[in-house]
């Protein structure tokens, strides 16, 4: 019989170009570790050529957990294509695991693309197979190519789980498939570590996000240009192709001087960054979850989201505000935040230990212990 209990399925591994690939199925790999399970952790690549790293299959210990990768360039292609060719992918992968060791008692994979390559390789083997959504382009509009994968992978899954209930009802309305809502790990012990102690003084606002149209940075920009204190600034982390337009459009609104953008930064320097800040704004358009607007809480900042399908389910009067994504819902969103640190509204240690109350690697890890348990006898 196999030693093995989990193999965790996701898209690659963090490097430097890259430190947050793979980091939300590694964060579970962890998890699950910690809760005594044995766990491999398989991660396949398909990211273009542009991006450089080793070819082929190679076996690494991230921080403690047992992982196989195997990189081989796609890029973009036909879904369906994309489909069939990951799933030999997957063979290779998994033999490579099998060979040293054995069967494992059950598959968990991440995100429709690569979920729906594991789903065809499910029927050749038999094993059960949990998928868990994060994919943001499952919103309004899913256009025809990802229905398919999306029926294709949830429907010929053992159990599917969504890391938020605006994410699970998107799944149920239009695949019709019920989810379970398990949401994401969120590493609370190290944004949480700094989030009593002093923070710089001023009113320091800061954002995270990929630089992209969803994100809608260029929206926060605005409420912050109209609506917070002249001492008030912003720094905002993160890369993408829309940097150089939102550096502008600061420059344009006059407050090129209180806003920063420093890139791409791994956990521990957004953590750092964190702590010495006195709140968290995002804006977004569209998101399934939203992990930095947990992380931030961990922290123990209070923070200002939109209803946009993910922070829904976590982001309270109690921890921040919560507004529509009008750019009026937005203005007004902001100045509430700014007023309330400044008259000491919310209290950073409840905030911060609340969140790790729902969201810390034991808490969602028992979750994922109770649906193993339900598939396979092994794991009861």
């Amino acid at each position: 019989m196999s030693s093995l209990d989990v193999v965790v399925c996701g898209r690659g591994v963090p490097s430097p170009d890259s430190p947050l690939l793979g980091i939300f199925e590694l964060d579970q790999a962890h998890a699950l570790q910690g809760a005594g399970l044995s766990v491999v952790y398989a991660a396949l690549d398909v990211r273009s050529i542009r991006h450089r790293r080793p070819f082929g299959i190679r076996r690494l210990d991230v921080d403690g957990v047992e992982t196989v990768v195997l990189s081989f360039p796609i890029g973009r292609i036909p879904r369906e294509l994309n489909r069939r060719l990951m799933a030999l992918l997957w063979d290779a992968l998994f033999a490579a695991i099998q060979h040293s060791h054995g069967r494992p008692e059950l598959l968990h994979g991440h995100f429709l693309p690569w979920a729906a390559a594991l789903a065809g390789r499910r029927r050749w083997r038999q094993l059960p197979l949990v998928v868990t959504e994060h994919w943001s382009r499952l919103g309004a509009d899913i256009p025809a190519d990802i229905r398919t994968l999306g029926r294709h992978a949830y429907r010929n899954a053992t159990a599917v789980l969504a890391v938020s209930s605006p994410l699970a009802t998107v799944i149920e309305r239009e695949f019709g498939v019920e989810a379970q809502v398990v949401p994401d790990i969120v590493d609370t012990a190290a944004f949480g570590a700094l989030a009593d102690k002093t923070r710089e003084p001023g009113l320091r606002l800061v954002a995270t996000g990929n630089l992209i149209a969803r994100k809608n940075i260029d929206g926060l920009l605005r409420a912050f240009a109209s609506a917070t204190p002249a001492e008030a600034t912003l720094t905002v982390i993160g890369q993408g192709p829309e940097r150089g337009s939102l550096e502008q459009l600061a420059q344009e609104l006059g407050v090129s001087q209180r806003v920063r953008f420093l890139g791409r930064l791994t956990r521990g320097e957004m953590a750092a960054e964190y702590a010495r800040a006195s709140g968290f704004a995002l804006v977004s358009h569209r998101e399934t979850f939203g992990v930095v607007w947990a992380e931030a809480l961990a922290a123990g900042l209070p923070v200002l989201a939109t209803r946009c399908g993910g922070p829904e389910d976590f982001v309270t009067s109690m921890n921040g505000v919560l507004v529509e994504d009008t750019p009026e819902g937005i203005e007004a969103g902001i100045a509430e935040l700014c007023e309330g640190i400044v008259n000491s509204r919310w209290s950073r240690e409840e905030i911060s230990r609340e969140v790790a109350q729902k969201f810390s690697a034991p808490t969602v890890a028992a979750s994922l212990v109770e649906v193993y348990a339900g598939l396979t006898a092994r794991l009861r």
